[in-house]
């Protein structure tokens, strides 16, 4: 699946795929596919889905 188009999908993920997917984006920006700024970004995004996550089901 290409990177972008998971993100897409971040709003429906369980937090393990998102871990998932951090992990991915880490890897891209480690090799230099992907810059840090926008892997960043993408990072970011899925930590704030998991915190939000986590608090809807407290």
């Amino acid at each position: 699946m290409h990177l972008f188009a998971f993100a897409n999908d971040l709003a429906f993920a369980e937090p393990a795929q998102l871990r998932y997917f951090i992990n991915e984006v880490k890897y891209k920006i480690d090799r230099g596919v992907l810059s840090q700024t926008n892997g960043q970004i993408l990072i970011d995004s899925a930590n704030d889905i998991i915190n939000s996550l986590s608090n809807r089901v407290r």
